[in-house]
């Protein structure tokens, strides 16, 4: 070995003390030196198990399709299973909200202060449990201040003279109550149409609520009756049966009290102004 070979190999073992001795690595990963200097086997650290990726789940397209629906009174009905419902073939929609729900958006001292007293907030609601909620504020408030056929017919009367030709208007319904600290109400349709204004008035969407109308082919047995959406599920609400049902369930439930009445089949709907709805739909 010339003596310029020993020279360099000198270099590199005092560069090599130098660095270990300034090095901020770990110990497991620094160069160590037999005394002799010759440069002893590396330490490696023990090599991180590689973790397969989780697999990246992917949401299926919902598909849609029809089903055979067995009725009690209607034989057998095709219903196109869509992501938000089950939808009656053949049904159409009943007159324009206009006809049902007069102004509903009206708004003055008298339909304030109904809705003050009520006690919700009129805000759009489209979250499911806080609309239920609303719901159930709204069902057990009705059960405290609504009056029955026969049990306050000086407000009915008024209530009517009001309307005259028409549906009960919110304003119609606002002055009666001013009048006479009650709301009066009348048949399944009036119950259905003032529960549906209502709750339109305290946030609930057009797309959510609805009257709902069943009927038989010969119409021996008909019914207005409120559907309601939470999620991508319909409930049937009756308020005919509020007076011995004042409380909605804690979760989404049906209340039908009828035994006659195939809830479960509306024939057509009474939709809110701004509704996108455009057929029945099959209610469980």
């Amino acid at each position: 070995m010339t003596s310029r070979s020993r020279l360099a190999l000198l270099v590199c073992a005092l560069w090599l003390v130098s660095a270990c001795a300034s090095s901020s690595a770990t110990p497991a990963e620094s160069i160590a030196l037999l005394p002799s200097g010759t440069p002893a086997s590396i330490t490696e650290p023990p090599p991180t198990p590689t973790v397969a990726p989780s697999p990246t789940s992917v949401p299926t397209p919902f598909v849609p399709y029809t089903i055979d629906e067995p009725t009690r009174y209607e034989g057998t009905l095709k219903y196109d299973c869509e992501s938000d419902g089950c939808w009656r073939q053949g049904s159409t929609i009943i007159s324009p909200p206009e006809y049902y729900y007069p102004d509903i958006d009206a708004d003055n001292a008298e339909i304030a202060a109904l809705l003050s007293d009520i006690g919700l907030p009129a805000d759009p609601v489209e979250d499911a449990a806080a609309a239920w909620q609303r719901m159930q504020a709204l069902w057990a408030w009705l059960h405290e201040h609504v009056s029955y056929l026969g049990t306050a017919p000086e407000a009915w009367d008024y209530l009517k003279s009001l309307a005259g030709d028409n549906w009960p208007s919110i304003s119609n319904m606002a002055r009666a109550y001013s009048e006479y600290h009650t709301l009066p109400w009348g048949a399944c349709n009036s119950k259905a149409l003032t529960v549906v204004t209502l709750g339109y008035r305290v946030g609930l969407s057009p797309d959510m609520l609805a009257a709902a109308y069943f009927a038989t082919a010969d119409h021996s047995l008909q019914h207005f009756y409120v559907v309601f959406r939470s999620d991508d599920h319909w409930f049937y609400l009756d308020p005919t049966c509020n007076l011995t049902s004042p409380s909605l369930a804690a979760e989404p439930a049906s209340v039908g009290c009828l035994e006659d009445i195939d809830y479960e089949h509306p024939f057509t709907l009474a939709l809110l102004p701004g509704s996108t709805l455009d057929r029945a739909m099959l209610v469980k």
